[in-house]
């Protein structure tokens, strides 16, 4: 989940919103599927493992806050390796949330 500068309180509250209407349905669809929370601004780091407490998942992005630039290079990155690590089964998806385009790359080349 993106939280750069540029996510301003209005746009972070809408991420939010966003977030809470996506762990709300994984309650109530109730399939076992898990969640994990990777953040990112000028770099990314996880904030949770894949786990189905879809609640502790919505309170740890409920207390992210804009700082930063937007690296959605080394978040992916980060979620993809959050996944790799967990097995070869079921499918797995990166559900990527932001409020714009990168602005920074972990290889600059790629921009």
């Amino acid at each position: 989940m993106d939280k750069n500068d540029s996510t301003t309180p209005i746009r972070i509250d809408i991420l939010k919103s966003a977030s809470t209407t996506l762990t709300n349905k994984f309650k109530s669809v109730n399939m076992g599927d898990r969640l994990g929370l990777i953040k990112f601004s000028s770099s990314a780091s996880k904030v949770l493992d894949l786990t189905t407490n879809y609640t502790n998942v919505q309170n740890e992005i409920n207390k992210l806050t804009a700082g930063g630039s937007t690296n959605i290079d080394d978040g992916l990155a980060k979620a993809k390796t959050m996944l790799t690590a967990s097995g070869t089964k079921p499918v797995k998806q990166i559900i990527l949330l932001t409020d714009g385009k990168a602005t920074v790359w972990t290889d600059e080349t790629d921009g």
